[in-house]
């Protein structure tokens, strides 16, 4: 829904190159060379098909996300993402962005996540209702997902597929994304690799690789992550800073 980016641009890699099957062989490559992790959810846009324990309200609070494309640098803070468990398969989620230039709420949405457990993977299904926050938006927009996670320990790997329907500004929105999620465990520490893609109609092709890992911090976890875009349509680059934690309620 909302993208992060830094200080700087970077050069972009052809859009030809990146439009064939080399940009997702390459990414398999790296991951099965060495061996990269990552954990769905912030600070990636992949969605997985896990869902917490019955009763567990997760909280993720985003420091800063920052993004930069040409000559512009887009800052939102704080970032706000609740989580609810109703059962051990269905999750309740809530999303809010503040934008601190605008000095008004960016984005928001309601989220209903669904997930099925078998042996060695997941499956399920997401989505998300966009809601309007400012007096410039109006409608209610959509996005459906179909999630899946594979395990093999230490390896897991998260996959997004979906389209959105976004009417809330006068050009309406609406197209597909999909991503990509490799994960690993290294004690305490996960580390990862993405791929996100994104396509809406009247608009290029917007590709996205990122890096990220997840590190304790006390009572709480501290996610970061950056990811640099590949295609001319998608942000130069891109960097978000999360803390999060979980608490039971019942």
């Amino acid at each position: 829904m909302l993208g992060s980016e830094l200080f700087f641009r970077t050069p972009r890699v052809s859009q030809l190159a990146l439009a064939d099957v080399r940009v997702p062989g390459c990414f398999l490559i790296c991951l099965m060379v060495f061996g990269l992790p990552a954990i769905a959810g912030p600070p990636y846009r992949t969605g997985d098909a896990d869902s917490a324990e019955e009763g567990t309200l997760g909280v993720r609070v985003g420091i800063l996300r920052v993004q930069r494309e040409a000559s512009s640098t887009d800052y939102l803070a704080p970032l706000l993402r609740l989580k609810l468990a109703l059962t051990p398969g269905a999750e309740l989620a809530s999303l809010l962005d503040y934008s601190p230039e605008n000095t008004q709420l960016r984005d928001g949405g309601l989220a209903f996540k669904l997930v099925s457990r078998e042996d060695g993977y997941n499956i399920g299904t997401e989505t998300v209702l966009m809601l309007p926050v400012s007096p410039h938006q109006s409608g209610v927009g959509f996005e459906s997902h179909v999630l899946a996670t594979i395990e093999r320990p230490p390896f897991r790997v998260h996959l997004d597929v979906g389209g959105f329907y976004d009417p809330r500004l006068a050009a309406i929105a609406r197209g597909w994304r999909a991503g990509m999620v490799g994960e690993r465990k290294h004690g305490q520490l996960r580390t990862g690799l993405e791929l996100y893609v994104r396509k809406a109609a009247d608009e290029h092709l917007q590709v996205q690789a990122g890096l990220g890992f997840v590190a304790p911090a006390g009572p709480v976890k501290l996610r970061a992550g950056m990811h640099v875009g590949l295609t001319s349509a998608a942000p130069d680059l891109a960097a978000s800073i999360w803390v999060t934690g979980d608490t039971r309620l019942w």
